[in-house]
């Protein structure tokens, strides 16, 4: 496990692709996607 974690820190790749990932997850609206889902399912 300490091996991954290393290879992921020291790998450009690897965290450019988890930035790109963690930027694509923040513009998300989660919350409010559940929220629209539990309405929708209590109204039908």
């Amino acid at each position: 496990m300490v091996n991954g974690i290393q290879k992921a820190i020291a790998d450009s790749t690897i965290r450019q692709r988890a930035a790109q990932f963690g930027e694509t997850i923040r513009a998300e609206d989660g919350m409010g996607e559940a929220a629209k889902i539990i309405r929708d399912l209590h109204l039908t």
